[in-house]
């Protein structure tokens, strides 16, 4: 099971989206341990989250906004790396999408550079740190 923090269980039990609820209403289960582990996604029998559809990819994320997606998701599949001041973020390609995207995009290694404080970056969370340090 992965967890589900407070703010993004409340907001998937009674999304605008049917099919996001339903699946929500039977595959959320309530453990109230923390604000941060408010909940867990039950996972289906093959190991899978239930939120994925037939084509491997995220309901929430092709359904709903960022801010329903719980800080878990938000996280993963993103792998930060620290160098000094300077945080470099890779995905982790045991993510269905990133590793179908990788093998059958052509633009898949076009390299961005962005520049952004870490406090910006998902919900904050970098690497399991929820207060990031204070030069970023």
């Amino acid at each position: 099971m992965h967890t589900v923090d407070k703010q993004a269980f409340k907001k998937l039990k009674k999304h605008g989206d049917i099919e996001i609820r339903e699946i929500a209403q039977s595959q959320l289960k309530l453990t109230r341990n923390s604000d941060v582990n408010y909940g867990q996604i039950k996972l289906l029998d093959d190991g899978t989250c239930a939120f994925l559809n037939k084509d491997q990819l995220c309901t929430v994320q092709l359904k709903g906004s960022h801010s329903d997606i719980p800080h878990t998701c938000q996280d993963y599949p993103r792998l930060p790396k620290f160098f000094g001041e300077q945080i470099e973020q890779s995905m982790s390609l045991s993510c269905y999408a990133i590793s179908d995207s990788l093998l059958f995009d052509p633009d898949a290694f076009i390299i961005s550079v962005e520049e952004r404080k870490a406090k910006e970056m998902n919900h904050g969370n970098i690497a399991g740190s929820l207060n990031p340090i204070s030069w970023m």
